[in-house]
């Protein structure tokens, strides 16, 4: 390492962080940025537990973790930094060979200063201290992430942590503060950077930062390409603007994270969030709307008080075919449909709810559910609407539950698991307008959605089928 490195970690350890250079090129030496420095502090910091970094492209997130990486690592001895991406191809692709870039800067040499691992994925320094890397993907046959859960941290980076649904980044919180923060008295944390995303970021970040309503544990900074001293950032941001792509330069230039270049979307992201904290809704008669699949799908029931969704039901590969031998000797494949039958009766006796009150989808392989729900109501998606105005009774229920949505009328008043959560929000953003002026109402074909988001909207189709009984009994 260069002489000058013991100085930067005893700088380091004072927090003078603004007195340490993070590049060199013909001009002279360049230094943090106002928000990165802001980060820093807040990493040092008594009480901030959650950290959110970002706003435009080129703001220096990549540069900052990078710093912060080394300099915890050779200032504090054997200690364990996660740096974790969805996939860690991308991570070592991109911010892995910012770290290079900034071991070579500061003369880190390997098997000299530092040695890589490769099968095991982590950068070890000669004071024991490592940099341990790994992809953050959830994967639904490991619904506890046992790999991320079994680390031993003591604090913990996440890029573009906009990639991932919540739950690994709930599994990462409850692993740091495991090694060595006793020993070096050093707070956990967790340090999230990203690009504007209307999704659990907007949730938790950046809404509560509009509205000045940050908690002690939780900030965000945010940090434009304007702010980065790097004179590649300046000739970027030329680029950019002359794409004219509008779409581009209010996200990743201007850092816009209410930025919202559909005007054909059915429910607006912040009505969206808005649905989960809307308590003044009152309660009214009980009802259920399901959504009907058996194996690839998932069986969505939706147990309603008046417009408040009391209980989410997902379940998937809810039943499997039997092997039936028919009277003509031959084997058939026949679905067993009494675990959704059994999903029904639960969830009507848990909330009360009559028979005549239940509605779900008799498309497909819901039409076979009218002798085991007599009296339910079973419809068909593309019969006539009631009304003029709409393509069919499908359109006509989705529009019918924006409208609602858009004037605070819909309460989510039950506990939801996050990963069922974002593919709410995910499936309901995939829903537009797709009508012309002086058409009938049209919604986005469901095969169209499928393919946006990868796989079928069957919790938020659930959810809409509730307009059934408001279309027909104004309840």
């Amino acid at each position: 390492m260069k002489c000058e490195v013991p100085i930067y970690i005893e700088l380091f350890k004072r927090k003078e962080f603004d007195k340490i250079p993070v590049f060199k090129d013909k001009t002279g030496f360049y230094y943090l940025s106002k928000p990165q420095l802001e980060a820093l502090n807040t990493i040092f910091d008594k009480y901030t537990f959650q950290i959110g970094y970002g706003g435009s492209a080129r703001s220096g997130k990549s540069q900052l973790m990078c710093f912060a990486l080394i300099f915890l690592s050779l200032s504090f001895t054997d200690t364990r930094w996660l740096i974790g991406r969805k996939e860690l191809k991308n991570l070592k692709a991109t911010t892995i060979q910012t770290l290079y870039k900034t071991f070579k800067f500061y003369g880190l040499e390997k098997d000299v200063d530092y040695i890589y691992n490769d099968q095991q994925s982590y950068f070890e320094f000669n004071n024991k201290s490592r940099i341990i890397l790994r992809d953050t993907f959830f994967k639904p046959s490991d619904p506890e992430m046992s790999e991320l859960g079994g680390l031993e941290l003591t604090g913990a980076f996440i890029d573009e942590s906009a990639e991932n649904i919540i739950k690994p980044i709930t599994i990462i919180q409850t692993r740091v503060g495991n090694w060595g923060n006793d020993r070096h008295n050093i707070k956990a944390f967790v340090f999230e950077s990203f690009n504007p995303v209307k999704n659990h970021v907007h949730e938790r970040y950046w809404l509560p930062y509009k509205k000045g309503e940050e908690t002690e544990s939780k900030k965000f900074i945010r940090a434009l390409s304007s702010d980065n001293p790097n004179p590649e950032a300046r000739e970027w941001e030329k680029n950019i603007l002359k794409t004219n792509d509008i779409r581009t330069i209010e996200r990743l230039l201007k850092g816009n994270f209410d930025y919202d270049d559909d005007e054909n979307v059915l429910i607006s992201y912040d009505k969206v969030i808005d649905m989960f904290y809307n308590s003044f809704v009152e309660e009214g008669d009980t009802f259920i709307s399901s959504d009907i699949a058996v194996t690839n799908d998932s069986f969505v029931c939706c147990a309603w008080k008046g417009f408040r969704l009391v209980e989410l039901s997902v379940i998937k590969n809810v039943s499997k075919p039997i092997s039936t031998l028919t009277e003509a000797g031959e084997w058939v494949n026949r679905i067993d449909f009494t675990p959704l039958v059994n999903e029904f009766n639960r969830l009507s006796k848990k909330w009360s709810v009559p028979r005549s009150n239940i509605c779900y989808d008799a498309d497909g392989i819901g039409h076979k559910l009218r002798k085991f729900l007599s009296g339910a109501v079973g419809l068909n998606n593309g019969r006539a609407a009631t009304e003029p105005a709409y393509s069919n009774l499908k359109a006509q229920m989705a529009f019918m539950f924006a409208e609602k949505t858009n004037e605070n009328q819909i309460f989510i008043d039950c506990e939801i698991q996050p990963d069922i959560k974002d593919r709410l929000i995910k499936e309901i953003g995939a829903f537009r307008r797709i009508s012309d002026v002086g058409e009938k109402l049209k919604i986005s074909p469901k095969s169209e959605i499928k393919t946006m988001i990868g796989h079928s909207p069957d919790i938020f189709e659930a959810m809409i089928y509730r307009m059934l009984f408001w279309i027909t009994r104004k309840k």
